[in-house]
């Protein structure tokens, strides 16, 4: 009996941990994919943020350092809502303002989902040593004559072939970060951190049952007490001592 108690004890605990890797998936569906545009000032970040957006949303121009400060909007993107941030030119700069937007951005790219690094395909400036390590690479202006490098998506405000390459670029990002979900998905804090608790009581009574099985059974009692709280099956006992 307590081999096969054991045997349950693990598919369940195999279970919970599968549930747990969907919580990502759940709060980009909950909250949003976000997707920050990030490089070089006057690289056309803005522009990209217009043409994903099919509107104007942000102010576009030749003067670099336009964009001071972050600017999101919403998208909806195969039915995966996506939070799109335009942020300022990653440049050397002792002006005080912009040196606050290069922070923000900074901060931004750090817990996007997705950070797109634009450059012109033309751009003569030195690389920035500290970009996001897992950014992509996109070169803007393509329509400008240049060499082919492959060393990024090519795009164009002029020729839409190079922007609809990205948008299924990002499509498949999107399907990769929900399909995490699995069949099961934990889409609220408080329901990962009650699977969290089953989790470490299966695993304390898998630890006590050679040693210890009254131990070990409160273990398993406690898991089970937060798997009702997650269903909503609560024992009265229980609902008595939260009243009272």
């Amino acid at each position: 009996m307590l081999v096969e108690v054991k045997q349950t004890v693990r598919g369940l605990r195999d279970d919970v941990r599968a549930v747990l890797e969907s919580a990502n998936a759940g709060e980009i569906i909950r909250n949003g994919f976000r997707i920050t545009l990030m490089g070089s000032p006057n690289a056309g970040k803005s522009s990209l943020l217009n043409a994903l957006a099919q509107r104007d949303v942000a102010i576009v121009s030749e003067r670099p350092g336009t964009t001071r400060d972050v600017l999101e909007v919403s998208l909806d993107i195969d039915g995966v809502p996506v939070i799109l941030s335009d942020t300022a030119g990653i440049r050397e700069t002792s002006d005080e303002i912009e040196l606050q937007g290069i922070h923000r951005a900074r901060m931004v790219g750090e817990s996007s989902d997705l950070v797109l690094w634009l450059e012109p395909v033309n751009s003569e400036m030195e690389p920035v040593a500290d970009r996001p390590a897992d950014s992509v690479t996109v070169l803007t202006k393509a329509d400008i004559p240049h060499k082919q490098t492959g060393e990024g998506l090519e795009i164009s405000s002029v020729s839409p072939g190079g922007l609809d390459e990205l948008l299924e670029y990002i499509k498949e990002r999107l399907r990769t970060a929900v399909a995490q979900s699995g069949d099961v998905l934990v889409s609220r804090e408080r329901h990962r951190t009650e699977l969290i608790k089953v989790l470490e009581d299966l695993d304390l009574f898998e630890k006590e049952c050679g040693k210890d099985l009254t131990l070990a059974a409160e273990y398993l009692r406690s898991a089970g007490d937060a798997i009702g709280r997650l269903t909503g099956r609560v024992d009265v006992e229980d609902l008595l001592d939260v009243i009272f």
